[in-house]
């Protein structure tokens, strides 16, 4: 086909043609602009869905993104029904998912800066476009900031929405008295939310968010989760079972980024004496945590219908990528061929 010179009269023709394509690019990349911004796990998606009343998938651990547009829609249609209490209360409906292995990782915290460590994992693992700077961390207050990454910044009801999300999740783990604020940068906001319930108008602002509690209550067994979990410990340390209860500390929340400090300290002893007894073990720290991972993503393939992307983050690897390469070094498979044998 012979092609069309742009001079002479073909010159407007081509101006045109060239002011459209420059269009067509410009709204394709606001919509997919508008599709790559933030997507949600579809488990906390569906406390939106909850809220609604609209019931859960039949498969609840399948694992996929929920775009702007799904999300957006979902969020506007709680405000329409509710006003923007209805958004910040949605959070709520999160104990129809504690069954869900995403949620009982994180319900499984033993202190609100353990629960903002997995929060800030999740939304790493699933490269979510939108997360929450923590400003100030106390032991009876926070204060976060609902932040983009990249992309548009989160819209008024996504903010609302997570910010439910967060006190839902603080008040499961055991913070009593809850209160929550949106401040002004550099103020001090009027509290909206009190004992579960709002107690005033939600401001316009609602990014930044002053959370704080009276105490925190000892963990307790949640329904599904097994109760090897949050057994107790005793405080010696014996010289013969060091690995056993170490293994025992990691297996009790193995979303936590552990360090060897941490375990220590639960067994009633210093790092270095941990290490130097591990050692005579024949063993390490960094061992035993990455075969009680790799030992427990191998059973939750083969026994539940959890997603393989769920599973990595559970069981405490930083993304799909770091839990397919450690799983493959220590089985010499990867995480979907043992997912797949599980199938046949």
């Amino acid at each position: 086909m012979k092609s069309v010179g742009c001079s002479g009269p073909n010159r407007l023709l081509c101006d045109a043609n060239r002011l459209n394509n420059h269009a067509m690019a410009a709204a394709g990349a606001v919509v997919r602009e508008h599709h790559r911004a933030e997507r949600i796990h579809s488990s906390l998606f569906a406390v939106a869905q909850a809220s609604l009343g609209h019931p859960l998938p039949d498969t609840p651990h399948h694992v996929r993104q929920v775009g702007a547009i799904e999300q957006d829609a979902a969020l506007a249609e709680i405000r329409d029904r509710d006003g923007p209490a209805g958004l910040l209360l949605a959070g709520r409906h999160i104990d129809e998912l504690q069954a869900e292995p995403l949620v009982l990782s994180l319900l499984n915290s033993s202190s609100p800066a353990v629960l903002l460590e997995k929060i800030a994992a999740l939304n790493r693992y699933f490269h979510s476009d939108h997360r929450h700077r923590v400003i100030r961390l106390e032991p009876h207050e926070v204060e976060l900031e609902h932040v983009a990454v990249r992309g548009a910044a989160p819209s008024p009801d996504q903010s609302l929405f997570v910010c439910g999300l967060y006190l839902a999740l603080l008040h499961r783990i055991g913070c009593s008295d809850l209160e929550c604020a949106f401040p002004e940068k550099g103020g001090v906001g009027r509290t909206v939310y009190q004992h579960g319930e709002v107690a005033g108008e939600v401001p316009p602002a609602v990014h930044r968010w002053q959370i704080s509690w009276s105490a925190v209550r000892a963990a307790r067994e949640l329904p599904g989760l097994d109760s090897v979990l949050l057994a107790r410990l005793p405080p010696a340390l014996d010289d013969e079972d060091t690995s056993r209860r170490v293994t025992e500390v990691l297996a009790s929340d193995l979303a936590h980024k552990w360090r060897v400090g941490d375990v220590a300290a639960q067994l009633a002893c210093s790092a270095r004496t941990l290490q130097r007894r591990l050692s005579e073990q024949g063993t390490t720290f960094t061992e035993l945590l990455v075969e009680v991972r790799v030992a427990e993503a191998e059973r939750q393939l083969l026994e539940t219908d959890a997603s393989v992307s769920t599973i990595g983050y559970a069981t405490g690897f930083s993304d799909s990528a770091h839990f397919t390469r450690t799983f493959r070094a220590r089985t010499g498979r990867t995480p979907s061929s043992v997912r797949g044998q599980r199938r046949c």
